[in-house]
Order: structure tokens, then sequence, then C-alpha cells
């Protein structure tokens, strides 16, 4: 009988053992199914969102960020005048292309958009993007300027957007310049500003408007 009872007893121990492997492996299991659900479930609401981001009209602003520029003039050697590094902020919609155009009545050079996986970080998130563009200046009337560039943009909901980003360089009183500005189609259109300076900006964006197609596919160049 005693026996008997230490082999039953060493056989329960078994079952016991084996019955909490299974308990621990099933636990294991249902972690590792509960976590790649988990991530599923993430990947599709990202991909609902940019969905959702997509359709939405595109929205966005121009702010100065750090002050990395500085302009020299060549009318005013003494004078170094820092200014802000363009940023964009997207406020609603999504951004698909982004591209430079730098064009001011005689030269015209279009700068492709950063690489794809910054550009996707960008999409995604509420990162600023900073434009770091080659100085760009009309001429000087009365003591006043423009840097300025053209951005070509196509939103994720297929609309097309040819706006004009540029800082207005004041060289009164040892130079001063302003933050980054925004100007869209319809600012454009409805301009007041007879400022010379402002006019040669707005000849230049009629020329690169009416021949947009022609010029992103590289058939025109402007001189």
């Amino acid at each position: 009988m005693g026996k008997k009872t230490k082999e039953n007893n060493e056989q329960n121990e078994k079952k016991s053992c084996i019955l909490k492997y299974i308990e621990i492996f099933l636990t294991v299991v249902e972690i590792a199914i509960t976590i790649f659900l988990g991530i599923v479930a993430n990947d599709i609401q990202k991909n609902q969102e940019t969905i959702s981001r997509k359709s939405e009209p595109l929205i966005y602003e121009v702010i100065g960020g750090i002050k990395s520029l500085q302009y020299q003039i060549e009318e005013r050697p003494e004078l170094k005048i820092d200014s802000y590094a363009p940023v964009i902020i997207v406020k609603q919609g999504v951004i698909d292309v982004l591209k430079v155009i730098k064009y001011n009545g005689k030269d015209l050079k279009i700068l492709g958009q950063p690489n794809e996986k910054m550009m996707e970080k960008y999409r995604l998130s509420d990162n600023v993007l900073e434009m770091k563009v080659e100085q760009n200046l009309t001429d000087v009337h009365n003591n006043k300027l423009y840097d300025y560039f053209f951005v070509y943009i196509k939103s994720g909901d297929g609309l097309e957007h040819l706006d004009l980003i540029y800082t207005e360089i004041n060289l009164k009183k040892g130079g001063k310049a302003s933050k980054p500005k925004l100007k869209t189609k319809i600012d454009i259109l409805d301009n007041s500003n007879k400022d010379l300076g402002y006019l040669e900006m707005m000849d230049s964006y009629k020329k690169i408007i009416e021949n947009i197609d022609k010029i992103l596919e590289g058939e025109l160049q402007l001189y």
C-alpha cells in the first residue's frame, strides 16, 4: 500500500507540474496575442487617422524659427542683419509633396522636398518643418528689400497650392528683418501693396503660376 501511495503521489505531482506548465504556456500565449492585437489595433488607428487627415483641406502657417540666417546686403556692406528661418506648421490636413521654387525673374531653381522618411515622420506628428533656402533677394527700393521663395504643395486631398514665403528687410536704423510671412494665391490676387520690391515678387509669382505644370515637368526654364 505504501509503495502504491508513493507512486500515486509522484504521478499526481507530475500531473500538477504539467498542468502548471500548460497554465504558464497559455498565459504567455494570451499575453502575446494581447500584445499582437494591441499593435494591430494601434496600426489600424494610425492608418485611420492618416486617411482622415488626408481627406481634410490643408491649413498651414509659417512662423519664425531660430535666428539662424544672416543677411549681408551688397548696397550696405556694413550691415549684418540676423533673421529667422521659416518654419511650416500644419494645422489641418497633410502635405504629401513639397517643392521649393526659387525664381527672381531671371534664374529658376526647383529644390526637392526632404527625404520620404522625414516627410512621413512629419505627416504623422506635430513636428515643425524648418525651411533652409539659399537667399533670393529683390532689388533695394526705399531702403527696403525682400528675401523670398515659393512653395509648391500637393496636399493629401489632392489639391495643389503655390504659395509665397518671404522676409521683409528694412535697412533703416541699422537694419531689421521681419519674421517670415506667408501669402497664398488669394492674398496675392487681392494685394494692394504697391512697394516696388513686393511687386517684383508678384511678377515672379504670376509668371510661375502661368507655367507651373511645365516648370514641374522640367519642360520650361524661365529666363
